[in-house]
This record gives C-alpha cells, sequence and structure tokens, in this order.
C-alpha cells in the first residue's frame, strides 16, 4: 500500500506540474491582433514647411528676427515652418497703413494655423503612444492574471499534498511505507510551495511592425513615424531644460537608467525596438513604462508651442 501511495504521489505531482508548466501561451484573440493603434493612412507633410537645415545662413540674411525674438521662439518657429512668414510680419512690422494691418494679420493666421496644425500632430502622436501603452498593459494583465492562477493552483496542491502525507503516514502501520510516504508527500509539498517563489515564464506572440520606440532608441537622421516638426524640437538640444543634450537623447537615457538598470541587452532590444516577438508579462510592462515616459515628453512639446504663441501675439 505505501508504494501504490508513493506512485500516487508521484502522479499527482506529475499532473500538477504539467498544468503549471511554462508552455508558450497562444490564445487567437491576443496573438493573431492587429495594431489598431496605428494611424490608418499614411501622413503626407509638405516639405515647404520643413524645418530649414541651414539655420545660421538664413538668420545671417534676416537678422531682423533674431532681433526681435528669442532663440528659443526661432526654433519653434523654425520647427512648424513659418519663418519665411515671420519674416515678412517683420519687414511689414514700420508700416502702419491698413492695407499692410491686414496683410501682417493674415501671416499671423498663417502661423497660427500651422501652430494648430502641429499641436493636432503632437496629440495625434501622444494618442498613439498611449494606446500603445494600454495595449502592452492590457497583455501584460493577462498574463499576470495566467501566473496569478498558476500559482494558486500550485499552494492548493502543495496544501493536499501535506494533508494527503499527513493522513496516509497515520494509517499506514508499515515503518518503510510511512517512511516511502512520507519522504515522497513532503518532497512533493515542498517542490510545489518552491514553485510559486520562482516567476512564471508564459509568453504571448506581440507585434508592432510600426514602433513608434524604434527611432527614439535608433536616433536616425529623418524619421517615418514622427512628424518632421516634432522630430526637430526633440533632435535640436536647445528644445531640453538644460540645453546641453537632445530631448531625444535625455529619454533614451532615461530609459537606459531607469528601465534597462544601466544596459540593455541585445535580446532585449530586438525585441522591444523592432517589430515584436514572444514577450513575457514582464517585459510587456517594461514596454508600457517605456511608452508612457514618451507620451510625458511628447505632450510637454505643447510648452513650447505656447511660449511661441505668446510671443507671437504680442507683436504689433
Amino acid at each position: 500500500m505505501g508504494l501504490k501511495l508513493f506512485r500516487f504521489f508521484l502522479f499527482f505531482g506529475t499532473i500538477v506540474l504539467y498544468s503549471c508548466s511554462e508552455k508558450i501561451t497562444l490564445p487567437a484573440k491576443f496573438s493573431s491582433q492587429l495594431n489598431y493603434c496605428a494611424p490608418t493612412i499614411n501622413y503626407q507633410y509638405d516639405s515647404q514647411f520643413f524645418p530649414i537645415t541651414a539655420l545660421d545662413s538664413f538668420l545671417l540674411k534676416n537678422p531682423e528676427i533674431s532681433q526681435n525674438f528669442t532663440q528659443h521662439d526661432i526654433l519653434v518657429a523654425n520647427a512648424i515652418g513659418v519663418l519665411p512668414t515671420l519674416q515678412k510680419i517683420l519687414t511689414l512690422k514700420k508700416d502702419s497703413s491698413l492695407s499692410v494691418k491686414l496683410e501682417k494679420t493674415n501671416y499671423k493666421l498663417f502661423i497660427q494655423k500651422r501652430l494648430l496644425i502641429t499641436a493636432t500632430a503632437i496629440d495625434g502622436l501622444a494618442s498613439e503612444i498611449d494606446c500603445e501603452g494600454e495595449r502592452a498593459d492590457q497583455l501584460a494583465g493577462y498574463l499576470d492574471n495566467l501566473n496569478d492562477k498558476r500559482n494558486r493552483r500550485l499552494t492548493v496542491a502543495s496544501i493536499i499534498a501535506g494533508s494527503a502525507t499527513t493522513v496516509a503516514t497515520v494509517l499506514l502501520d508499515n515503518g518503510n511505507a510511512q517512511n516511502l510516504v512520507g519522504i515522497g508527500g513532503g518532497l512533493l509539498s515542498a517542490t510545489l510551495g518552491g514553485l510559486t517563489a520562482f516567476p512564471s515564464h508564459k509568453k504571448i506572440v506581440f507585434k508592432h511592425v510600426r514602433n513608434i520606440l524604434t527611432d527614439i532608441w535608433q536616433a536616425p537622421v529623418s524619421s517615418n513615424v514622427y512628424p518632421p516638426s516634432i522630430w526637430y524640437m526633440l533632435n535640436d538640444r536647445h528644445f531640453s531644460n538644460s540645453g546641453n543634450q537632445t530631448i531625444l537623447a535625455n529619454i533614451k537615457n532615461r530609459w537606459i537608467s531607469y528601465e534597462f538598470e544601466g544596459k540593455a541587452d541585445l535580446d532585449e532590444q530586438d525585441l522591444l525596438f523592432k517589430t515584436g516577438g514572444m514577450y513575457k508579462a514582464d517585459d510587456l510592462h517594461s514596454r508600457a513604462n517605456l511608452l508612457n515616459q514618451l507620451q510625458a515628453t511628447i505632450r510637454s512639446l505643447h510648452q513650447d508651442l505656447y511660449s511661441f504663441s505668446l510671443h507671437l501675439n504680442s507683436l504689433e
């Protein structure tokens, strides 16, 4: 009887461990989903409103701009593509005729329209980033729930194994059998309980062909994901609080310090910054954190637009 009970414990343990195994989880409703956060169309940007690359040369030819605007406002105007229009307003500044006033008003309205377009671009990009973060959080929650169920099953199984071992050793009258069952049941109970201390490695397929994190990490000269105006602001160091590094570099440095603890290994980089792959819950939480930090930074660009708008409205 003792040998039969010992075999029962082995069989019971095998069943429980199999049910809690770290098999890859591929629910169709998640693994095959499309990226519903990406824009439904490709944006077309008018090249005449791209930031001027030879900015110093333009300012040398039009010194009145530097005389009337701060460096920060000049950079914002360049980002939204209105430096030539700003120069036209300043050229007409001394003329107080009604027709010129009307012309200056039209120029200002045009600049305000460009400000609105850029503000809308910031909001649209921030919304996409927010959606991507929620998407990662949703799947992370799904895996967290699976892992919680695993730990509950292991805990219950450990209690059952311990209780069964106690009852069996009391009922058995053979010393060797008692020892055999006690050792087997104790080992099983300890193993099941100990497994709850180790994290689960269940994974799920998560794809992001349009990866909004990639350009921040790789820092290319131009971006196919970020609008030219926003990409310009992210890549000019004068838009950052310190003025020493670009906003883009600051974002990446914060990611490395807080999310990667000083260094991101190549497998982690491939997973987070390419087209996706097999994600664990921790990986999904990390992606959501990166996206949340990025979203906050993108939204803060509204402050730059607001500052320039105030100065623009103060012009006579």
